[in-house]
């Protein structure tokens, strides 16, 4: 039951006044502020309740990009699912969603990859989201040698170390 004086600037004022008047049911004042204001267990309920409704969401999007012709995104995914791209990751860490996600990524990384290979679009544009939207490094080799000269050393009692060189 919504008490008509909340406005919700002055929380306890209200809930104060409404203490005193006249109760209808069997509920008590704090179950029914505990009911009011309760908060779902993990935050705002998730937009798709199942896993192959958001399959189906995405398997969508992806249909639509064919069509039009134009480039499959994660943020276009984001943008076509009504969520943003934190909370498309963030369904990618919860059972049963997680497939969908990396189904998803892996098609608009293999999207990027041959747009790359092929010359279409920009190389930097393509290079710069691989590198920090799907993990691609630049790998670079350095070959380290390191030469150890042990030079002809002579004790003070006569006894002398050969010249040896080791290549590590």
């Amino acid at each position: 039951m919504k008490n008509p004086l909340w406005d919700g600037r002055y929380r306890n004022v209200p809930l104060l006044f409404y203490h005193f008047t006249e109760r209808k049911d069997d509920m008590t004042l704090n179950e029914e502020i505990e009911k009011e204001y309760a908060k779902h267990p993990g935050g705002r309920p998730l937009k798709f309740k199942t896993p192959e409704e958001l399959e189906n969401a995405v398997n969508q999007y992806f249909a639509e990009c064919e069509v039009k012709e134009k480039p499959k995104t994660m943020s276009g995914l984001a943008l076509a699912l009504g969520i943003d791209r934190k909370t498309l990751v963030n369904y990618s860490n919860k059972d049963g969603y997680f497939h969908t996600i990396k189904r998803a990524r892996q098609i608009v990384e293999q999207q990027n990859e041959e747009m790359l290979v092929s010359g279409k679009g920009s190389a930097t544009g393509i290079i710069f989201n691989m590198k920090n939207n799907f993990g691609w490094v630049d790998k670079t080799e350095q070959e380290n040698r390191v030469i150890l000269k042990q030079a002809l050393v002579e004790f003070g009692d006569g006894q002398s170390q050969s010249n040896d060189t080791a290549e590590v």
